[in-house]
């Protein structure tokens, strides 16, 4: 009976033990899909901003060469 006793104790205990990791493993999957959503964002993100500063490179390329033609017409004058 004692035998019996310890080992339905052990099975209980086991059994509480598998709950408590497999709590810990879904929240863990959680917590890694939530970062993994965040970096997609983020790498989004940052591709729009690469996008925003190539825009505003070409316009300051743009700006310099229309400066320059304003400026060869100032000294030709």
């Amino acid at each position: 009976v004692m035998k019996y006793a310890e080992a339905e104790k052990r099975a209980i205990d086991l059994n509480r033990t598998i709950e408590l990791l497999q709590s810990k493993l879904n929240d863990s999957n959680k917590e890694k899909q939530r970062l993994l959503e965040r970096l997609e964002k983020s790498k989004s993100d940052i591709e729009m901003l690469n996008q925003d500063n190539d825009k505003k490179l070409k316009e300051i390329l743009s700006l310099k060469k229309e400066n320059e033609k304003i400026r060869e017409k100032i000294v030709l004058n």
